[in-house]
C-alpha cells in the first residue's frame, strides 16, 4: 500500500502576507516529514477564485519548490 498527499492550500485569515507565506512553509516542511517516514507522493491541486482556497493559482510554481527541498517523494498537479 502506498500512501501520499494531496493539498489544496487553504489560506489563513487575515490573509496577508505573513499568513500565505506561513501556509507555504508549513506545507514544505510537512512534505518534507512526510518523505522522511516513507510517503510515496504529494499531489497540489490548483485553483483561482475561490477564497479562502485560491493560494494555489501556479501549483507548478510550489511543487518546483518541494522538489528542490526532497529527494525521493514523487510530486503531480492534481
Amino acid at each position: 500500500m502506498k500512501f501520499g498527499l494531496f493539498y489544496e492550500m487553504v489560506g489563513r485569515k487575515p490573509f496577508d502576507t505573513a499568513s500565505v507565506v506561513a501556509m507555504y512553509k508549513e506545507a514544505i516542511e510537512q512534505i518534507k516529514l512526510a518523505e522522511e517516514v516513507g510517503f510515496e507522493y504529494v499531489w497540489e491541486t490548483e485553483h483561482h477564485f475561490l477564497a479562502p482556497f485560491s493560494f494555489s493559482g501556479a501549483p507548478e510554481v510550489f511543487l518546483s519548490a518541494v522538489a528542490q527541498q526532497t529527494s525521493k517523494i514523487r510530486i503531480g498537479h492534481g
